[in-house]
C-alpha cells in the first residue's frame, strides 16, 4: 500500500511542471500603413457600399492601431480601347472619415456633390484607383471590376 502512495506522490509531483517566464526581446520596426478595403458591385442595390479602413502596423504582439490620413479618393472609369492608361467617363469619389479616430473612411457626405458610387456607372471592365496621401506619401492601388 506505502508503495501504492509512493507512486501516487511520485505521479503527483513529476506531472506538475515548473514554468519559467522568458522575455524575448523583439525588434520594433517602423509602423507601415495599412489599407483594407473592398468594393463590392451588387447591381440590385443604387449605390456601391464603399469602406476602407486605415490603421498603421504595431509590434508583433499589439493590435494595429486606426490612423487618419491626409486625403483619400477613388477614381473611376472605363480604360480606352485604343489607349489604356487613358480613361473614359472618369469620375472619383473622395472619402472622409465616418467617425474620428476610427480610420474608416466612406464617400464624404458633407462634399458639395454627392460621392457616393452610382452602381449604374459601373459596367465590367471599370478600372477602380485608390489614391492616398499619408505622411507626406503617396500610395495608390488598381483593380478592376470583372
Amino acid at each position: 500500500m506505502r508503495a501504492y502512495f509512493f507512486f501516487i506522490l511520485l505521479a503527483i509531483i513529476l506531472s506538475s511542471s515548473c514554468e519559467d517566464v522568458i522575455d524575448v526581446d523583439l525588434p520594433t520596426a517602423e509602423s507601415k500603413l495599412v489599407v483594407n478595403g473592398i468594393i463590392r458591385v451588387d447591381t440590385t442595390q443604387e449605390f456601391v457600399p464603399v469602406e476602407i479602413r486605415f490603421s498603421e502596423s504595431s509590434n508583433f504582439f499589439d493590435d494595429n492601431t486606426p490612423t487618419q490620413v491626409d486625403q483619400v479618393f477613388i477614381i473611376y472609369g472605363q480604360p480606352d480601347p485604343r489607349q489604356p492608361e487613358l480613361l473614359l467617363n472618369v469620375a472619383f469619389s473622395n472619402l472622409a472619415e465616418e467617425v474620428p479616430g476610427t480610420g474608416i473612411y466612406t464617400p464624404d457626405p458633407n462634399f458639395s456633390m454627392d460621392q457616393r458610387i452610382r452602381t449604374s456607372a459601373v459596367f465590367p471592365g471599370t478600372l477602380f484607383i485608390l489614391q492616398v496621401s499619408f505622411k507626406d506619401r503617396s500610395y495608390a492601388s488598381r483593380t478592376f471590376y470583372a
